[in-house]
């Protein structure tokens, strides 16, 4: 597992961030989190790239913005990418624990960008959680077991970018 903090200069996050949070950016209901079962998790979600756009896969006009952010990552192979918006909560709910893409896909790594500090966090099975802090990013091997979670400080969102790649 790898934290960086201040992932991408000042400027492009403002950019990115402003464009997030804009009233022209699309956001889409999901009745689950990651369950896929109505499990009443609802969030918002954006997805900007899923199932490999080289395999007829869906790609958003959005996922430009996001091209030299990939290419600071070393992104080689963009599998998915999508952007969550989680509200705010009275208590804290952690979400079930999960890999992105499942187990019979060849190896991929998992990369979480942070668009806001908050007292939310990503989980990991063995306990390790990472903070939502504002331009925070963390990598790890897409395999491992983690999950998100709402938050209940003073922002009335959480937004996180949700990264597979090779």
């Amino acid at each position: 597992m790898k934290i960086i903090d201040d992932f991408v200069p000042q400027e492009t996050f403002d950019k990115l961030y402003s464009h997030v949070i804009g009233p022209w950016f699309p956001w889409y209901l999901q009745n689950n989190s990651v369950s896929y079962k109505n499990d009443g998790n609802y969030q918002f979600t954006h997805q900007l790239v899923k199932d490999n756009i080289k395999d007829d896969g869906e790609e958003s006009k959005a996922n430009s913005l996001f091209i030299d952010f990939y290419n600071n990552l070393g992104v080689k192979e963009l599998i998915r990418s999508k952007i969550n918006l989680l509200h705010k909560t009275k208590k804290i709910k952690e979400f079930a624990l999960h890999n992105d893409c499942g187990v019979n896909v060849e190896p991929y790594t998992t990369a979480v960008f942070y668009f806001n500090t908050n007292n939310g966090y990503t989980i990991f099975k063995d306990g390790t959680k990472i903070e939502s802090v504002k331009n925070r990013l963390v990598q790890f091997d897409g395999f491992t077991p983690h999950a998100g979670s709402t938050h209940t400080s003073n922002e009335p969102f959480r937004i996180v970018l949700n990264i597979n790649y090779r």
